[in-house]
């Protein structure tokens, strides 16, 4: 079976052959004479290679009217319409090499974004844009260089770019924002958008879907869990003063929430503090008859909260938030900011 397979320009394009430089493409899946699909034809003729340059191919991607063709080391462009149903008037041309000092090692790792082509090099995920340009996109989770990425997906309801991983980790962007993060427990061999919903196999042949209705993963609760990086406000080496932080955000279910402190660039953390939110958090509205209560629209209390600091003069600081639930999981809290004295 061939490994790697793509479309482009109504054609299907194969790689992984026996000659891995090689390429082997169908005729036009659709018939202009009378508009209907037809299946995919191939014959020997239909084929053609691939510049040595940068190693073997090892994945296939479509980025606007370009058939991204990845090498080990290097990436190829090829543009055209192929030839007609006789084997003539072809205009491909040999393919050419986007300069850069990047390839793709994993074809389960490409995926289409609004923004280009998003992948996996042995240097971490890199972002090949509209305009041919490669940015490493991937530095904030380099950390998880060595995880072995099994299916890339594109949610764009959530605008959400979404790499699971057979270790179990999966590594999400979210391209509004720019921002990554990570789910826990997504043991995953392969994954799908359908119907608009993520879905993915497990290693055991389990199917799951999302559901954002439910805050448990499989009947283990799904906790959010947040770190800031290392924060010098005096520059670096340079000493500070932090007397206190004020947390700032929502209330959404019971919890309490722990927060971490470690000081001066050291990796263990130092001290501890728990919240407990008040259970007279609600929401505005909430009176059981609209406008019964003696503070118009129901009672509310800030979900604001303060950490006093035990080593104020330090050169780094840096905070560690997570929640804890015992039962009735919910989606516990949400943050808004969080704000230095």
């Amino acid at each position: 079976a061939n490994a790697i397979i793509s479309t482009y320009g109504d054609r299907v394009f194969l790689a992984g052959l026996s000659d891995p430089l090689l390429m082997w493409y169908s005729q036009t899946v659709v018939d202009n004479a009378n508009s209907n699909t037809i299946p995919p034809q191939f014959c020997a003729e239909l084929t053609f290679s691939i510049d040595p340059r940068g190693g073997n191919i090892t994945a296939l991607g479509l980025l606007n009217q370009i058939l991204v063709v990845f090498k080990q080391n290097n990436i190829f462009a090829l543009q055209g319409n192929g030839p007609d149903a006789a084997g003539n008037n072809s205009d491909y041309g040999d393919a050419t090499m986007i300069t850069s000092d990047v390839g793709c090692i994993n074809d389960n790792s490409v995926v289409i974004t609004p923004q280009g082509l998003m992948f996996q090099s042995a240097k971490g995920i890199y972002l090949l844009d509209q305009s041919l340009n490669l940015t490493y996109i991937g530095a904030p989770v380099e950390a998880f260089n060595n995880l072995t990425i099994t299916s890339a997906v594109l949610n764009d309801t959530a605008n959400q770019v979404i790499f699971t991983t057979i270790e179990g980790t999966a590594l999400v962007y979210d391209y509004f924002m720019q921002q990554w993060a990570t789910w826990t427990n997504h043991y995953a061999r392969d994954s799908v958008m359908y119907n608009n919903v993520f879905c993915y196999i497990s290693s055991s042949g389990q199917v799951f879907m999302q559901d954002q209705t439910v805050f448990t993963d499989n009947g283990s609760p799904v906790l959010l869990s947040w770190t800031l990086p290392n924060l010098s406000f005096a520059g670096l080496q340079g000493y500070q003063r932090v007397f206190r932080m004020f947390i700032l955000g929502s209330y959404k279910g019971p919890h309490t929430l722990n927060v971490s402190v470690a000081y001066d660039f050291n990796d263990s953390y130092s001290q501890f503090t728990v919240v407990t939110p008040s259970s007279d958090v609600s929401t505005w509205g909430s009176d059981t008859n609209w406008g019964s209560g003696p503070l118009w629209g129901g009672t509310y209390q800030l979900y604001e909260f303060r950490v006093d600091f035990a080593i104020q003069k330090c050169t780094a600081i840096r905070i560690m938030v997570s929640d804890n639930q015992t039962s009735n999981y919910s989606e516990g809290y949400s943050i808004s900011s969080v704000i230095f004295v």
